[in-house]
């Protein structure tokens, strides 16, 4: 059986905890909550200093409610970026489609993302009430600073942000 890379959830409010994925060189930081505020935050290790080289994996795992959708708005962006399809260097898979918050080797993305804040689009919406983040980095150290940004959850059918 190849690698997997699953986030186990217990759903609990709190703004993120890091638990153990299947994979032991991933990590999962969990954010189901904005504690009344508009929005919550989220950022790579270390921002706004360059962050650690060889993360094998790191999950940003945003968990809506049901008749929900999750918005994150990147506000800061640079990761270093290899080639045009950011393989090789350090990048973001993103996953918009989930029917569970949880994602293993076989689970399809719907994109990746490195490169400047400029090259990326600014807002991503999930389908459903999950969103993911994938974050790798490689083995050399770069100065790029990584990313930060904010996520809220909306009701699909209304728009309207969860208070």
């Amino acid at each position: 059986m190849g690698e997997e890379w699953v986030c186990t959830l217990h759903l609990v409010l709190i703004l993120f905890v890091a638990v153990d994925a299947v994979n032991p060189g991933c990590e999962c930081l969990l954010f189901t909550e904005t504690y009344g505020k508009d929005y919550g935050t989220f950022n790579s290790p270390d921002y706004p200093r360059p962050y650690p080289a060889n993360i094998n994996c790191l999950l940003y795992t945003f968990v809506a409610d049901t008749d929900e959708i999750v918005e994150i708005t990147f506000k800061d962006f640079e990761l270093y970026k290899a080639h045009l399809d950011c393989i090789g260097g350090d990048f973001l898979k993103i996953f918009l489609h989930l029917d569970k918050p949880e994602v293993d080797e076989y689970t399809p993305w719907s994109g990746f993302l490195c490169g400047g804040y400029n090259d990326i689009p600014h807002v991503l919406y999930s389908s459903g009430p999950n969103l993911v983040l994938e974050f790798h980095t490689h083995e050399a150290t770069y100065n790029a600073t990584g990313f930060i940004g904010t996520f809220r959850f909306i009701d699909k059918i209304l728009g309207a942000r969860r208070k």
